[in-house]
């Protein structure tokens, strides 16, 4: 089985980037041929600016994939509001020429729940495809509740939907495979993530007269009541 993940991997590493090493070195002929047209440059620099992105951002995924299949997390305290708010910042940040439009509803009190330090690459990640591929007037709504020792999360948005295999690998049942990474590395790292916290996640379309108007996912967390602001506190192995 290890064998087997390492071979995933390392495919991946050889496909994705790649493909994306080919993309920048795509942009930088064009912009060689385009240099004194400004428009046209800055769009090309942009492009290669975010295929770079996306190749660190690969690797690293892998990487933390391939950890945390080597490696128990021991949950601690963190606070939600301070990760959400951290994400949301982040993704105004990534999307500022598009000025999506942001909705949260979250109740008064503080939110703690149990996970590690990479709970806010968890939100990004959904936040980020949520408004990725939303072309006209972007909009995200989140949606936190708690509820019988749960914390819930729902991250909408007014996009395309995605596919079927897509809502399999959030839902925890498209193994771990190539065509299932390569849909969503991503979602799949997500989802390892909650799992690994003792939580769950789902998602459907949003619909309208039978016509898809968005994505509905949701995240399970344990909550963690009772504790201070600041503090991580060791908690139980969720598993």
């Amino acid at each position: 089985m290890e064998k087997e993940r390492a071979e995933l991997y390392l495919d991946l590493l050889l496909h994705d980037i790649g493909n994306i090493h080919q993309g920048i070195i795509s942009g930088i002929q064009l912009a060689s041929m385009v240099r004194e047209e400004a428009d046209t440059l800055g769009k090309v620099l942009s492009s290669m600016e975010n295929l770079a992105k996306r190749s660190i951002s690969l690797t690293s995924n892998i990487l933390l994939l391939s950890r945390l299949n080597r490696e128990d997390i021991i949950p601690k305290v963190r606070d939600l509001n301070i990760v959400i708010d951290r994400c949301l910042e982040r993704v105004r940040t990534d999307f500022m020429k598009k000025e999506p439009t942001i909705e949260i509803h979250k109740p008064s009190e503080m939110l703690f729940v149990q996970a590690d330090e990479h709970l806010e690459m968890v939100f990004h990640i959904l936040m980020d495809n949520a408004l990725r591929y939303q072309k006209k007037d972007p909009f995200l709504e989140l949606e936190l509740d708690r509820k019988d020792g749960c914390v819930y999360i729902h991250i909408r948005d007014r996009g395309p939907g995605i596919d079927e295999k897509q809502l399999d690998v959030i839902r925890g049942e498209q193994p771990l495979k190539k065509e299932a990474t390569r849909r969503g590395l991503g979602l799949i790292l997500a989802r390892t993530l909650v799992e690994r916290y003792g939580g769950d996640m789902d998602a459907s379309l949003i619909t309208d007269n039978g016509r898809i108007i968005g994505t509905d996912v949701s995240v399970i967390l344990k909550s963690a009541e009772g504790m201070q602001q600041g503090h991580d506190v060791d908690l139980p192995s969720a598993a």
